[in-house]
């Protein structure tokens, strides 16, 4: 009977594991691995330095999103500007800290992120998904 009961706690513990691993998609525009943030919810906001953007505390519900598992690279963002022929003109700033394709994107603006976003089907994470 422990035997049982064991292997049963171990599959609800291991199951949702087993799942979460196979919600891993690879995005077809960008090529971006993407992995799957489950649905459920959390306190948003600081009750303890009475910033009054943080106040009130409350509780956010979440549908399930797909994030990127990494940055946006600088080749990626070159492809983007390539195809979309979106004006980018920091790519000398850009080498000086991401000297190559593999390297993460820098020097990228809001506006520059929003774009690079829409090319590729997705959106940029809310201040409630981010947080």
């Amino acid at each position: 009977m422990m035997k049982v009961l064991s292997r049963l706690l171990c599959l609800v513990l291991c199951l949702p594991l087993l799942v979460m691993g196979q919600l891993e998609i690879t995005w077809e525009k960008d090529g971006k691995e993407m992995v799957l943030i489950p649905s459920g919810s959390f306190e948003m906001g600081d009750h303890l330095d009475n910033m009054a953007k943080a106040l009130p505390v409350h509780r956010v519900e979440l549908d399930a999103f797909y994030m990127d598992v990494h940055e946006v690279t600088v080749g990626q963002f070159r492809e983007f500007v390539n195809q979309s022929g979106y004006s980018y003109n920091k790519w000398n700033d850009v080498a000086k800290y991401s000297p190559d394709d593999e390297y993460p994107m820098v020097y990228v603006s809001w506006n520059n992120a929003r774009a690079y976003a829409k090319w590729a089907g997705k959106r940029l994470p809310t201040t409630q998904t981010w947080g």
